[in-house]
């Protein structure tokens, strides 16, 4: 997990330095440890739905962004049918039945 130090002191977690100001990744399994320091957990952001969608196979920008503004979210692409999914322009079943299935077998 990466931590900032918001202190005006350098901090030490278990022979980790981190200055005053400096963001460090540090071991998971010192998350308990970091109370009461000076310290501030910075999250990851979470990837949208769009960046999501592009990771997934044979999914190019224009394709993911009529998704999107059919569907809203990747959760109503999943619970969509083939049939709606491929209303799109350029999308058979075929591909329709494919993102579904990458959808539901992967954690996307």
């Amino acid at each position: 997990m990466k931590v900032q130090n918001t202190g005006r002191r350098p901090v030490w977690v278990d022979g980790i330095k981190i200055m005053p100001g400096k963001t460090q990744e540090i071991p998971d399994k010192f998350k308990d440890k970091i109370r009461g320091l000076t310290l501030k957990i910075i999250e990851k952001p979470k990837p949208s739905d769009y960046e999501r969608l592009l990771k997934l196979k044979y999914i190019e920008t224009e394709l993911a962004r009529a998704l999107i503004d059919k569907f809203k979210s990747i959760e109503n692409i999943k619970n969509a049918t083939a049939e709606e999914i491929a209303e799109l322009p350029g999308i058979g079943e075929r591909r329709a039945k494919f993102i579904l299935a990458q959808l539901k077998e992967e954690e996307v």
